[in-house]
């Protein structure tokens, strides 16, 4: 059985596809069980997501992936957004763990989501998962949110922490608030473009999530992102010719904190030249290493 929370987001959603079509068992843990009983087929057992369910379905699990957290990219960080930002990642991070400690055969393997945004804003350091953690609130949130994970090992289970870099799907995220302003031909260059944005085609996640449920022996935390990342200007043109626009404007860093606070400084002007070392050490391929094919592929679809 593999076990996911927050399996109905975007990520969890193209990890049950990928799961299922490879004849895996798959459960869904959440907090809305009918929503999620009209998103996926019979194949997915949907649990309720509270610490009694849990544990039971984890119980000898061979994979429990916690993908659970308000999403950072939607609307502007009020004070509210940002305490549900925290809270929604620490308070499941807290049920995953307590239910563990009640079952009596422990899952094999446990995955917990972070992100590179735990590094902060670094310029053209390259970041690999040695490096410190950085400074803002979503370093914070992410330093908080790892933090969770100290004593899996006396819990006897095999733990990783992922730190997933901003996914590539034409579905939703990233890409999707693009695309409307570029196929008008309303592409942009956003701040200088110099900042460095770590990125990862959703195909490529999905398959790291699986690589690394067959490997046992690897844990501690790895950053999942193309082995290269781009600065945001590269990134931008590229969208632009692979849907054959042009990408003429510029909109001004200020102009953005002016109407974006904190959403514009830590999400789009913010530098994370992140590498994924532990990854292709381990000997993990990429599918889509390359920015300009990756995006060929996810817009041809």
């Amino acid at each position: 059985m593999i076990v996911i929370i927050g399996g109905t987001g975007l990520i969890g959603r193209a990890l049950c596809k990928k799961l299922i079509s490879e004849g895996a068992k798959v459960a869904v843990v959440t907090r809305d069980v009918d929503k999620a009983r009209g998103e996926f087929s019979e194949a997915v057992e949907i649990v309720n997501f509270d610490v009694d369910s849990l544990s039971k379905i984890i119980d000898g699990a061979k994979a429990v992936i916690n993908l659970a957290g308000e999403s950072i990219a939607q609307g502007r960080w009020t004070r509210a957004k940002k305490r549900r930002i925290f809270e929604s990642r620490i308070n499941s991070a807290k049920i995953l763990k307590s239910a563990i400690q009640k079952t009596k055969n422990k899952p094999i393997v446990v995955i917990q989501a972070s992100a590179t945004g735990v590094y902060g804003d670094r310029a053209d350091e390259e970041l690999t998962e040695i490096s410190t953690p950085g400074a803002g609130f979503l370093a914070e949130v992410c330093k908080s949110w790892e933090h969770t994970n100290i004593d899996y090992a006396e819990l006897g289970v095999n733990h990783k922490t992922l730190r997933f870099g901003v996914v590539l799907m034409p579905e939703g995220g990233f890409l999707k608030k693009l695309l409307p302003m570029f196929k008008f031909g309303l592409g942009a260059i956003t701040g200088s473009g110099q900042n460095y944005v770590p990125w990862i085609h959703i195909d490529d996640l999905v398959n790291a999530i699986l690589f690394l449920i067959e490997k046992p022996e690897l844990t501690g935390v790895f950053n999942v992102t193309s082995p290269k990342s781009e600065k945001s200007i590269i990134m931008n043109r590229t969208i632009g010719k692979v849907l054959h626009r042009p990408v003429l404007l510029k909109i001004p860093g200020f102009i953005l904190k002016l109407f974006l606070g904190q959403v514009a400084r830590e999400l789009i002007l913010s530098s994370q030249n992140v590498s994924p070392v532990k990854l292709l050490e381990a000997g993990f391929q990429f599918a889509h290493p390359e920015l300009e094919e990756a995006l060929q592929n996810l817009l041809a679809k």
